[in-house]
């Protein structure tokens, strides 16, 4: 019997199951109760996974040391974060006090009505009037005191 043999049907049938029979799914392959507050499409990636590793193989074992090495990292410095790398051509969107604000990342910095801008706090300054962290304003990177408290109203 292959290692695929059955999986693409197992697979396909998860494609059809609500959030309550994912949840169920969930218990069953991944021995543990489902988390609590995901998505339908969180539950079904999570189990599409562990279906996959148990029949082809999982993470390998310099894999798995490699992450828990930026876990405990991470536990060490909940200030860490790992911030994207913005591509250029990636249009950065931001509503604010009922306007929309759209950037455009270039090769060096951003466009913004027009105007070029070396950083996103520039613009952000721009839009705000006061002094803000660019990638935290457009939503790249979380505030320190909402990695710590979780994120404020506003």
């Amino acid at each position: 019997m292959s290692a695929h043999e059955g999986l693409t049907d197992r697979l396909a049938a998860l494609q059809t199951m609500s959030p309550h029979d994912l949840r169920g799914e969930w218990a069953i392959v991944c021995k543990c109760k489902p988390p609590q507050g995901r998505s339908r499409e969180i539950l079904l990636r999570g189990i599409s996974w562990q279906l996959q590793a148990g029949r082809v193989g999982g993470l390998t074992p310099e894999t798995r040391r490699h992450l828990m090495r930026i876990g405990q990292a991470m536990n060490r410095n909940p200030a860490h974060q790992v911030t994207p790398k913005l591509r250029a051509g990636t249009m950065l969107v931001r509503e604010w006090q009922g306007r929309r604000y759209e950037v455009r990342v270039l090769e060096q910095g951003f466009e913004y009505r027009g105007s070029h801008h070396r950083s996103l706090s520039q613009i952000a300054r721009a839009i705000t009037g006061t002094r803000w962290n660019g990638r935290v304003f457009f939503g790249l990177k979380k505030r320190v005191e909402d990695t710590l408290t979780g994120p404020r109203n506003g």
